[in-house]
């Protein structure tokens, strides 16, 4: 990351925008940070809009580490060690759409992470936060919340692709059978990313690889620094933390600066450029359901102009029914509206009715906390081409 900072490239010009759950804006890493919060939040509780932002460590402490990764100075609380943030020059949107109720107070219940609507019913908060980010001028949309998707959830993947914003997704935490595959990174053009830790290994649970039909590349998200939470319930004490929850901010601030590096290539390079240059590249697109084409490479893209790749999303998936559907991209591309690409339309990914619980994308909180920390995000430069033995193929989980 140095060697990227120091030839310019820290996210200035690019607009990306953070759905997730509430902000703390006192933390020490966001001073410096360009973020504008949409207030109030999306969520609703007994008729009342939430606010987006939240200076408890439970309720905040998941939307604000995750800003931290792209728009953090460094700078740690209470004079421990900070991470700095992928594209600290970025201006950030930021847009709350899940709130988290612990029963107890004592940790993350994933049953109370919900965002009602005014009148009290489950509702698509995710959806109306992309599209609310689109209106709003995002270049790169990065959400660290999985959710069943909802009315209009096709419709703004669509959008997206259409106005080329680039969805950056976390994929489950958990390879659980016979749970439906999360939204939005099930969705057909949506970057959706595993988590890795230093060792480049693939994260684990309970000795099974996390693996996933759907998984677009693996980036750098376990033993990350982390403030607040449930092992702490304290902004000036850091802890290490896992997820794709983590691996995802990571993803979409690569992906931002390369965007800033080559600011004539479309959308749809960026992404060819993402898949063909993971670790020291993947010229033939080898691919597996742990690492999907591999591991996200900063450096490796950065060295190769995306310009010189076809001006077609290649997350798009033709052959298969991911939603939505690839005659979708293609109608909608043909629709007289003001936009520029090549890809879908389409209709609602579920009836209101069948919206499921929110859930974050994942973070497993270490209970040792450090007396100091220095983390550097390192470009791992080697990539497995195939996963382990162990992986199963995950059709979703938390």
């Amino acid at each position: 990351m140095p060697a990227a900072w120091d030839s310019g490239l820290t996210g200035e010009g690019l607009t990306i925008a953070v759905i997730d759950t509430p902000l703390y804006t006192g933390l020490p890493a966001l001073a410096d940070a360009d973020v504008t919060v949409r207030e109030p939040s999306f969520c609703y509780v007994d008729g009342e809009a939430v606010p987006a932002t939240s200076s408890d460590a439970l309720t905040a402490s998941h939307g604000t580490n995750v800003l931290a990764l792209l728009a953090g100075n460094g700078v740690g609380a209470g004079g421990n060690p900070g991470t700095p943030g992928i594209a600290p020059d970025a201006k950030y949107l930021f847009y709350t759409a899940a709130i988290d109720v612990p029963e107890d107070g004592s940790g993350w219940d994933t049953s109370g992470l919900e965002c009602l609507d005014e009148n009290g019913d489950k509702q698509s908060s995710v959806v109306r936060a992309m599209e609310e980010a689109i209106d709003d001028g995002a270049d790169i949309i990065s959400v660290s919340l999985t959710s069943g998707g909802g009315i209009g959830a096709d419709d703004v993947i669509l959008r997206a692709q259409r106005e080329g914003v680039i969805i950056v997704s976390g994929m489950p935490n958990d390879p659980i059978e016979d749970f439906a595959e999360p939204w939005p990174a099930r969705a057909n053009s949506v970057v959706a990313v595993n988590a890795i830790g230093a060792d480049a290994a693939v994260q684990t649970s309970d000795g099974v690889t996390n693996s996933f039909s759907r998984v677009t590349v693996a980036g750098p998200g376990l033993e990350m620094l982390w403030y607040g939470g449930d092992a702490t319930d304290d902004w000036d004490v850091p802890v290490l933390a896992d997820g794709t929850s983590l691996a995802t901010p990571v993803t979409a601030g690569f992906i931002g600066l390369v965007k800033q590096k080559y600011p004539d290539a479309t959308s749809n390079q960026i992404l060819q450029s993402l898949i063909h240059n993971t670790g020291t590249g993947n010229p033939d697109l080898n691919y597996d359901d742990a690492y999907g084409y591999g591991i996200v490479s900063l450096t490796t893209m950065l060295a190769t102009d995306p310009s010189s790749y076809p001006d077609e999303n290649p997350l798009i998936d033709a052959s298969g029914d991911r939603m939505p559907l690839a005659v979708d991209f293609a109608d909608d591309a043909e629709q007289p509206q003001p936009s520029a690409s090549d890809a879908p339309t389409a209709g609602e990914d579920a009836p209101a009715a069948d919206i499921t619980p929110l859930v974050i994308g994942g973070v497993a909180i270490g209970l040792v906390v450090l007396a100091a920390l220095i983390i550097t995000i390192v470009v791992l430069a080697r990539r497995k081409t195939t996963s382990p033995t162990s992986a199963s193929r995950n059709s979703g989980g938390e």
